[in-house]
C-alpha cells in the first residue's frame, strides 16, 4: 500500500474514532453539567471570561453570536451563583466588565475534571507501548492545533491557559 493510501486509510479511521470519542465525552459532559447546574451557554461565558479576563457584555455577545440581552441574562444567573462579578470599566465610566470569580474558576475546573478523566485512570487499561503512542499522538495534535491557530491568527495555547486567580 502506498504512503498516501495508508495516510488516507488512517485519516478515515481517526475520523471514526474521533466521532466515538466525542460521543463518549459528550455523555460525560452532560453528566458533569447536570451536577453543576450550569447550562452550556453559561459554561461558555464563564470559560471565555476565565481565558480572556474581564470582558464587556458586547464583547461576549459578539464572541457567542447572541444578543446583548441574552448575555445580560446569562451574566445575571452567573453572578447570582457567585461565578462572576461585574464592576465598572476603568476605561469607560458607562461600561461594566464581567470577570470570573475564584469560585467560578473552581467550578469550571471541577466541571472539566469531571468530564475528562485524568490520564492515570487509563494506566491499568493500557500497555506502556499504548501510553507511549497516545502521548506521541497528543503531542502531534497539539503541534497541529498550534500551527492552525498561528495560521488563522488565533490565540496560542499559552494565551488560552487560564490566568492564575488572585
Amino acid at each position: 500500500m502506498s504512503e498516501e493510501a495508508r495516510r488516507a486509510e488512517l485519516l478515515l479511521e481517526l475520523e471514526s474514532l474521533q466521532a466515538e470519542f466525542e460521543e463518549a465525552a459528550m455523555r460525560s459532559q452532560i453528566a458533569a453539567r447536570a451536577d453543576s447546574n450550569l447550562t452550556p451557554q453559561q459554561v461558555k461565558v464563564a470559560g471565555l471570561l476565565a481565558l480572556n479576563g474581564p470582558m464587556r457584555s458586547s464583547q461576549l455577545a459578539d464572541a457567542l453570536g447572541v444578543t446583548r440581552a441574552t448575555v445580560t441574562g446569562l451574566l445575571d444567573r452567573l453572578e447570582q451563583g457567585g461565578l462572576i462579578v461585574r464592576a465598572a470599566d476603568p476605561n469607560d465610566a458607562r461600561g461594566r466588565l464581567a470577570e470570573v470569580t475564584p469560585h467560578g474558576r473552581q467550578a469550571l475546573t471541577s466541571l472539566i475534571r469531571s468530564a475528562t478523566p485524568p490520564p492515570h485512570i487509563f494506566s491499568g487499561l493500557l500497555t506502556a507501548h499504548e501510553l507511549e503512542c497516545l502521548a506521541t499522538g497528543f503531542k502531534a495534535m497539539l503541534r497541529a492545533v498550534q500551527a492552525l491557530a498561528a495560521e488563522s491568527g488565533g490565540p496560542s495555547a499559552a494565551q488560552c491557559r487560564p490566568r492564575p486567580s488572585g
